[in-house]
């Protein structure tokens, strides 16, 4: 039987860590969001520069649906489920398809009772609305880049509505406390990223 070394090891491992990675339509980024490592550390594994851990190759196969011998066997040809990241989609969708839903239904009864109001508003309304679903989810599945997006359109997207119900000249100065709220975000988005890489 042919002597295998500690870096064919890692190179067979690391090119099935890829292959899973790329089935599933992953980035390292993404990868490393959903396991909650750095995107340093999936790119080491990838490379072959070092082997995940017994407990980690385990979360992989749970992750992908494979088994492990899947990643550390050779020609092995893992092939990875698709479902975690396909319903995450669906469930985004959904909420934004049913906040639409009641907007629509909010509206057709506003102009049914108020038929000159400002049922359009209802529309509007539902913008920050659906920002502050999709900033919910994120959160709920660390998904860094996108919560800092979807929390940042909810803030100006609320703060619009407000002018918008408001109707004021003046009440464009709300816009002033939206700035540093969206400064705030960004600034907690880096420093969740720099702790999370300095963890890993």
């Amino acid at each position: 039987m042919e002597e295998i070394n500690q870096q064919q090891i890692n190179d067979i491992i690391a090119q099935n860590l890829v292959t899973l990675r790329k089935k599933s339509g992953l980035t390292q980024l993404q990868l490393a969001e959903e396991l909650n490592y750095s995107d340093k550390a999936i790119s080491k594994w990838e490379k072959g520069d070092c082997v995940p851990s017994i407990y980690v190759l385990l979360q992989l196969s749970q992750f992908y649906g494979v088994r492990i011998q899947d990643i550390v066997m050779q020609n092995a040809s893992p092939k990875p489920k698709k479902v975690k990241v396909n319903v995450r989609l669906v469930w985004s969708l959904l909420s934004v398809a049913i906040v639409f839903f009641l907007a629509t239904l909010s509206f057709v009864i506003m102009n049914y009772l108020m038929p000159i109001g400002r049922a359009w508003l209802s529309f509007i309304a539902a913008l920050p609305t659906i920002a502050l679903v999709l900033t919910i989810l994120f959160a709920v599945w660390k998904w860094r880049i996108p919560f800092a997006v979807a929390s940042s359109m909810f803030i100006w997207l609320a703060f619009l509505l407000v002018c918008l119900i408001l109707q004021s000249y003046s009440v464009w100065m709300v816009y002033i406390i939206a700035i540093p709220l969206q400064v705030i975000i960004i600034l907690l988005t880096i420093l969740e990223y720099l702790i999370h890489r300095v963890r890993r």
